[in-house]
């Protein structure tokens, strides 16, 4: 379709699950761009947020007063605005980022063999699920862990 229409068509699961997509089809370099800026994002937001965490109901309105005076609030809010228009180009976009990875790797693929079978070209391309789940938990682990620190 792609080939024919010139458009990839919207990717609901490269939208909501931006980088571990990117490492399910095996494209680790624009995955872990997406990756940092999720940490950098997960990172500003815990650290602004703190105050809230451990005020108690009452101090909870000024803690919230303090936070939106705090100028690394627009920070927040930038970066917040920054990733979620990446999701959304990564779902316009995922279908032909996948092709062109893809492309690629075929013809990584057959300039060492020119006889590749359809079993060896799916194992260098396909998907990897390993890898995603393992980022998922590295990153679950370490945002958990940061949180509970602060």
């Amino acid at each position: 379709r792609i080939e024919q229409t010139g458009k990839g068509g919207w990717n609901w699961a490269a939208f909501l699950l931006s980088p571990f997509w990117l490492f399910y089809r095996k494209q680790y370099l624009l995955g872990a761009i997406y990756m940092l800026v999720l940490i950098l994002f997960d990172v500003s937001y815990a650290i602004l947020y703190a105050p809230l965490f451990s005020a108690d109901t009452a101090a909870m309105e000024d803690a919230i007063l303090e936070i939106s005076s705090n100028p690394a609030f627009f920070f927040v809010v930038v970066l917040a605005f920054i990733y979620f228009a990446m999701r959304v180009l990564l779902g316009i976009r995922a279908n032909h980022f996948y092709l062109n990875h893809c492309e690629k790797l075929i013809q990584k693929a057959r300039e060492k063999t020119s006889d590749i079978s359809p079993a060896e070209l799916s194992y260098v391309g396909g998907v990897s699920t390993g890898v995603a789940v393992l980022v998922l938990a590295i990153y679950y682990i370490f945002t958990n862990l940061f949180i509970n620190l602060l």
